[in-house]
């Protein structure tokens, strides 16, 4: 690539890059700011679509995917220069667009007339992300009796299916994260139930069908080593693709952290590595167990983590593909601050295990903590 003054070129001649081998980062908010990506994915239609490209070498301005891959009509009010390197590619061209320039283009079918400028790419991308509240309407946790024989006949009968157990009266009701990780924490009754509920009820959000909007179709390839080779990731690829796509949680969303404090026996802490979470306080609460950890430390602490003024970018993952996303994980980017707001025991016996099956217990705390 060839970038003077702003001026970005590159060669037809030269092979497309092997998007395997590419950073979210390289691919997006290098020097060339994606228009080489852009022009790249030109090429690749060309070879694909013959008749798409036949309409670009005469001119015609068509309608083209945007980032969110959903077709939308060309805008007279200005459309970006990736618009422009993407159309270069399709009709066959070098890469030939100046970054600081305007460039006024008349569709030979429409007639419509066309501006291209530059919007940086962050621009682009939605910066809040959607509250996603997952307590509204709150859960309610029952108890449970042995059905009589009249009982499971008749909810045979209504059902088709054999019931020993039945409801009998309400417990408790969880309507908020905190009362939701307390309840974790306490190991009471139906915890798998409220754990399958809240799963339930992620998988049905359309706030979080919007994160997953905005993230990438594909996980960029530093956050697919974080999640699953967790010992080899590059912490400075990790945090630059999250920072590319530049997304925030909105103030008021509470996700959950469950391990040991990281600040000692301040009530400050800025994290200087990605810092993951998750919707769920269970698998919180696993992963502070996961590998002995619990047992090492000798206590938990459960963080219930709330969004306030957030300015860290994050990364949310898919929730219903790969051998991790029973996680539902939310992953920090570096730099995050944290505030205990309060701190409370649930309980002094939490009983966990080391490698020999040799078992201690030890206390489990809730920790209340913004998160900006």
């Amino acid at each position: 690539m060839d970038l003077v003054d702003n001026h970005v070129k590159r060669s037809v001649a030269t092979d497309i890059r092997c998007e395997d081998g590419l950073s979210w980062f390289e691919k997006w908010l290098d020097t060339d700011e994606g228009l080489i990506s852009y022009w790249e994915r030109g090429r690749k239609k060309a070879t694909k679509y013959p008749a798409l490209a036949s309409k670009c070498l005469a001119g015609v301005l068509p309608i083209l995917n945007g980032p969110a891959g959903c077709d939308r009509q060309l805008s007279q009010d200005g459309e970006t220069l990736r618009y422009l390197a993407e159309w270069q590619g399709l009709r066959g061209e070098n890469l030939d667009v100046k970054l600081d320039s305007k460039v006024v283009l008349v569709c030979s079918g429409s007639g419509v007339r066309v501006e291209f400028k530059h919007v940086p790419y962050r621009a682009g991308v939605a910066k809040e992300l959607p509250l996603v509240d997952l307590y509204n309407p709150h859960y309610e946790i029952w108890a449970t009796r042995q059905a009589s024989e009249q009982e499971r006949l008749e909810i045979f009968e209504r059902t088709g299916v054999c019931t020993l157990e039945i409801k009998d009266k309400i417990t408790k009701k969880i309507s908020s994260a905190l009362e939701a990780a307390i309840h974790i924490a306490e190991g009471g009754l139906g915890v798998g139930e409220f754990t399958n509920l809240l799963d339930g009820r992620l998988r049905k959000s359309s706030s979080f069908l919007l994160w997953r909007i905005v993230m990438p179709a594909r996980t960029p390839p530093a956050l697919t080593k974080y999640k699953s080779a967790y010992a080899k990731y590059s912490l400075c690829n990790t945090d630059f693709e999250i920072h590319a796509i530049g997304a925030v949680l909105a103030s008021g969303q509470y996700l959950f952290h469950a391990g040991t404090w990281p600040g000692g026996d301040k009530d400050e802490f800025t994290t200087r590595r990605p810092l993951s979470a998750t919707f769920c306080p269970q698998v919180a609460l696993a992963n502070a167990i996961h590998r002995y950890k619990a047992f090492e430390s000798g206590k938990i602490d459960i963080l219930v983590l709330r969004a306030s003024a957030p300015k860290t970018n994050v990364f949310a993952y898919k929730i219903n593909r790969g051998s991790h996303a029973h996680e539902k994980e939310v992953l920090f980017a570096c730099g995050a601050k944290l505030n205990i707001i309060s701190r409370r025991l649930i309980s002094d016996g939490c009983k966990v295990y080391d490698s020999n099956s040799n078992f201690k217990e030890v206390p489990i705390f809730v920790l209340e903590v913004d998160i900006s």
